[in-house]
C-alpha cells in the first residue's frame, strides 16, 4: 500500500513540475521594450540611466505658464511637448525643442485639466522622456484660488466685512505641511486641494501637540513648503496652534534672549524647564499620557514658552 501511494506522489510531483515548466514556455519573452516601458511608469530605475529624463510636470502646475527642463538629450535630438486640454484640443505642439527648457507661451486656464506628452527624437523615431508624468500625464493648474472674488485685504486691524470673508472660507486641514515621505509632491496635493476648495483660511494647519527639539527641526522645510502656498495664493492664512499640552521634550529646547528680554528677564544660556510650567497642587500632570500635561499659564516659565512658540510661528 505503501508502495502504491509513493508511486502516486510521484506520478503527481512529476505531472507538477512538467505544468509549471509548460506554463513558463507559454509566457512571452519580456522584451527590451517592455522592460522600458515597464520601468518608465515607476519614473527611473533599471534601464534607463541612459535615457533623457524630464522635470517640471508633476500631478499639478502652480502657474499658467510652467517651465519644464530635461536632460540628458545626446547632439542633434530635440525635444516635443504636446499639450491638450479636457476636450482633446491642442493647446501646445511645439517641436524641434533644444537647449535644456522650455517655457510655455500659452497660458493655461486655472483650475482646468490637461495631458501631456513629452517626447525626444531618436535615430529610429520619437520615444518618450523617462518619469512618471512624461508621457499622457493629467496635470492640473492652479494659478490661484477658486474661491469667490470677495475682499480679503487687511493691514493690521481687520475690518469684520473681511473677517466674515475669511471665516466663510475657512477650513479644518490639520498639519497640511508634509515632513515625511514625498514631501514635494504630496504637498502638492495639499495645495491643489486647497485652491479647488477655495480655502482661504486654514484652521490648525500646524497643531503640535508633542513639543520637541526634534519637532522644530522641521520648520525649516515647513516654512519653505508655506512659502510655495502663498505663492498661489498670497491671500490665504494658515493657522498654527499653541494646545493646552506641556511635554519633557520642552527641556531640550534653548531659551532664546529674545524671550527673556521681552519678560524683563536676566538673559541666561539654559533651556526651558516642563516642571515649571506644571500647576503646584498636581492638577492635570500627566493628563494627557506619562510626561504630557496641562500647563499653569499663570507659571512665567509657561506665558514664555507660548510667547516663543507664538512669536517662532509668526
Amino acid at each position: 500500500m505503501n508502495k502504491i501511494l509513493f508511486k502516486v506522489l510521484s506520478i503527481i510531483c512529476v505531472l507538477a513540475v512538467l505544468f509549471c515548466c509548460l506554463a513558463a514556455c507559454g509566457k512571452p519573452a519580456l522584451t527590451e521594450s517592455g522592460v522600458e516601458s515597464s520601468v518608465n511608469s515607476l519614473g527611473g530605475g533599471f534601464g534607463t540611466s541612459n535615457k533623457p529624463k524630464i522635470s517640471g510636470i508633476g500631478s499639478a502646475w502652480f502657474t499658467d505658464k510652467p517651465t519644464l527642463t530635461w536632460k540628458g538629450l545626446k547632439e542633434g535630438q530635440t525635444a516635443h511637448i504636446l499639450v491638450t486640454d479636457s476636450k482633446g484640443a491642442t493647446v501646445i505642439d511645439k517641436t524641434g525643442l533644444t537647449g535644456d527648457s522650455y517655457t510655455f507661451e500659452t497660458a493655461l486656464k486655472n483650475g482646468e485639466f490637461y495631458t501631456i506628452k513629452a517626447t525626444y527624437t531618436t535615430d529610429s523615431g520619437e520615444k518618450s522622456f523617462s518619469g512618471v508624468y512624461a508621457n499622457g500625464n493629467t496635470v492640473q493648474c492652479i494659478s490661484g484660488n477658486t474661491a469667490p472674488k470677495k475682499n480679503y485685504t487687511f493691514d493690521g486691524k481687520i475690518s469684520l466685512e473681511v473677517l466674515n470673508n475669511y471665516l466663510s472660507r475657512a477650513m479644518t486641514y490639520s498639519e497640511i505641511t508634509v515632513v515625511k515621505g514625498d514631501t514635494e509632491e504630496l504637498f502638492n496635493e495639499n495645495i491643489r486641494a486647497l485652491m479647488n476648495m477655495g480655502v482661504k483660511y486654514v484652521l490648525r494647519g500646524d497643531s503640535s501637540w508633542h513639543q520637541s527639539l526634534e519637532e522644530e527641526k522641521q520648520w525649516p522645510l515647513m516654512k519653505k513648503q508655506l512659502e510655495k502656498l502663498h505663492e498661489v495664493d498670497p491671500e490665504i492664512i494658515v493657522e498654527a496652534c499653541i494646545f493646552e499640552s506641556v511635554t519633557t521634550g520642552i527641556d531640550d529646547i534653548a531659551v532664546p534672549d529674545w524671550v527673556f528680554k521681552a519678560f524683563g528677564q536676566k538673559v541666561e544660556k539654559r533651556n526651558f524647564s516642563y516642571s515649571k510650567m506644571l500647576f503646584d497642587d498636581g492638577y492635570g500632570v500627566n493628563q494627557w499620557s506619562n510626561g504630557d500635561s496641562v500647563p499653569d499659564i499663570n507659571k512665567l516659565e509657561t506665558q514664555m514658552f507660548f510667547y516663543y512658540r507664538a512669536c517662532s510661528f509668526s
